[in-house]
């Protein structure tokens, strides 16, 4: 199970206040994989009102059950329920980022990761070999 990116089926579920509250609008965000899944090795650059579904690389319709625990500006908190494990996604506004921390279990064990969205404003032109 990949509960680590699956916010493409969180953002068509409600919009999540947390990135909201940082940058109203549609706009350029820096994304950063702390630890665990797939680091990169420099941040990524996304034009997106929702980030996290902007780099979610599971784009098919899921069999899991979603429940969103809170969801206010300051945090919000969202739990996944598949036939084949779980997991929870947990994000915390920090002044203009907002943190991620994802844990899941399944066949695979346990696995979690941390992420970090940074608003960087306005969508600007992104240079060739940045995410769009």
């Amino acid at each position: 199970m990949s509960v680590t990116l699956s916010g493409a089926a969180f953002a068509q579920d409600a919009p999540l206040q947390v990135f909201r509250s940082v940058q109203a609008q549609k706009g350029e965000w820096q994304v950063e994989v702390l630890e665990g899944a797939r680091p990169a090795k420099a941040p990524q650059t996304v034009c997106a009102e929702d980030p996290l579904a902007a780099v979610s690389y599971e784009k098919r319709p899921s069999k899991c059950k979603k429940r969103l625990l809170k969801n206010t500006a300051d945090e919000t908190i969202r739990e996944e329920i598949c036939p084949n494990g779980s997991g929870t996604v947990f994000l915390k506004r920090e002044g203009k980022s907002v943190l991620m921390n994802t844990s899941s279990s399944g066949s695979n064990g346990t696995q979690k990761s941390k992420w970090r969205f940074t608003a960087l404003g306005a969508c600007r032109e992104l240079k060739k070999g940045k995410a769009a």
